[in-house]
């Protein structure tokens, strides 16, 4: 049996366990570096500071090269908060060489992984908020 698609109208199911293009939620991101260290071909690059009166860093950017990335999968298995992950997306052909090189933290390329699991600050109370202590 021919089974023909009509491209780009139509796009062929992927497997749940489909390695497409990398992303990242920034909102969720803790900037612990593990996925920049495991990274075999240094693709991915995390922008950070510092907030006066917080704990940690805030990621402001997460920076992708996709002329690099092989989607491996070695930088999604060590975060601890499921931040960075595979999409579905397979798409990623480009007129430009800088079109593909994505910042994840930009207002327009912001996602949420539905997987994602943000942290909560260790040892305090489940029923303290980090908003809730004051010092």
């Amino acid at each position: 049996a021919v089974i023909t698609m009509h491209y780009p109208d139509q796009k062929w199911e992927v497997a749940e366990r489909f390695r497409g293009l990398i992303k990242c939620d920034v909102g969720i991101c803790i900037v612990c570096d593990q996925c920049v260290k495991a990274c075999p071909v240094d693709c991915i690059t995390i922008r950070w500071k510092r907030e006066e009166g917080a704990t940690g860093k805030k990621c402001t950017g997460f920076i992708v090269d996709y002329q690099k990335c092989i989607f491996c999968g070695l930088c999604t298995d060590p975060c601890p908060t499921a931040a960075i992950f595979h999409s579905h997306d397979y798409e990623i052909a480009n007129y430009s060489r800088l079109d593909s090189v994505i910042d994840w933290g930009k207002p327009e390329n912001i996602v949420k992984n539905p997987k994602g699991k943000p942290m909560k600050p260790v040892g305090w109370p489940a029923t303290m908020s980090a908003g809730s202590i004051s010092i």
